[in-house]
């Protein structure tokens, strides 16, 4: 999955750079209509890419949160400790900080 995304990340950055190159052709001629194209194909990349990184992050998310709850069926007596964790009322470094 972290190849997945990483893939994401470099067709984005390519996209971009495809963009920039486009702007810049049109800088120097306002009709060049293969700039036009080249803009809207990076576009098209850009989002195409955004979208599978956002669902890569989602399956992530989705992963992490079976392997919580597996952990948590197999040792029910440490859910309790978590439990209690969570609830814990004492407050934290940082909101001692803030006074």
């Amino acid at each position: 999955m972290a190849k997945e995304m990483e893939e994401c990340s470099d067709g984005i950055r390519q996209a971009t750079a495809d963009v920039t190159e486009g702007i810049d052709k049109l800088a120097d001629d306002h009709r060049n209509q293969d700039a036009k194209q080249q803009i809207l194909d990076a576009g098209k990349a850009i989002m195409k890419f955004m979208v599978r990184l956002l669902q890569l992050n989602d399956l992530y998310e989705v992963n992490l949160l079976l392997k919580q709850v597996r952990f948590l069926r197999t040792t029910p007596q440490k859910w309790h400790i978590l439990l209690l964790l969570a609830t814990d009322s004492s407050p934290s470094p940082t909101d001692q900080r803030a006074r």
